[in-house]
């Protein structure tokens, strides 16, 4: 039997692509705003295209942020469901975060990880200046005390310290 995969439509998604390489790799992914179909998944991916406040906004009018809080992501350690936040999808897991709000204003997220997601600053804390939107190829570093996590080892498999990745985003996550 294949495994069924909701990609969660939160209106806002890059969903076709995340469907079409989760099909490749021979799962049955469907494309679903329904809180119900997320719940009876095998797997939920959280697709990332858009802006933290209306994809909360969105899932929240929609009964699909309860679906993932209650039934996936804090059950997923006693019930084996995988779940993937990909780009925005993982921001929105944090705390809040502050894209799309006022000035000085947080918008509360999933709330299964600890901290938020903000801005990223134009200048660093070394003084160096950074284009925002920052695009293009960068390469990643595992930070002390992560590389240890059996989660983070596996999902990184095959995948050097100091590995190439392409970035396209404003906003980072502060754990």
């Amino acid at each position: 039997m294949t495994a069924t995969i909701a990609i969660v439509d939160y209106c806002k998604g890059n969903l076709a692509s995340v469907q079409r390489g989760l099909a490749d790799a021979g799962f049955d992914a469907r494309i679903t705003d329904v809180p119900a179909d997320i719940l009876a998944a095998d797997g939920v991916v959280l697709p990332g295209v858009g802006a933290f406040t209306d994809a909360m906004t969105t899932m929240e009018e929609t009964g699909q942020a309860d679906a993932l809080r209650t039934a996936v992501i804090k059950e997923t350690a006693a019930s084996g469901v995988p779940f993937l936040g990909i780009c925005l999808g993982m921001h929105l897991l944090f705390d809040w975060g502050d894209e799309g709000q006022p000035e000085g204003s947080r918008l509360a997220g999933l709330g299964v990880l600890s901290g938020h997601v903000e801005r990223m600053a134009a200048i660093d804390a070394r003084g160096i200046k950074h284009k925002i939107p920052h695009v293009g190829w960068n390469s990643v570093e595992f930070v002390d005390g992560l590389a240890g996590h059996a989660d983070v080892t596996r999902l990184f498999d095959g995948i050097e310290d100091g590995g190439y990745f392409y970035f396209t985003h404003s906003y980072c996550a502060v754990p």
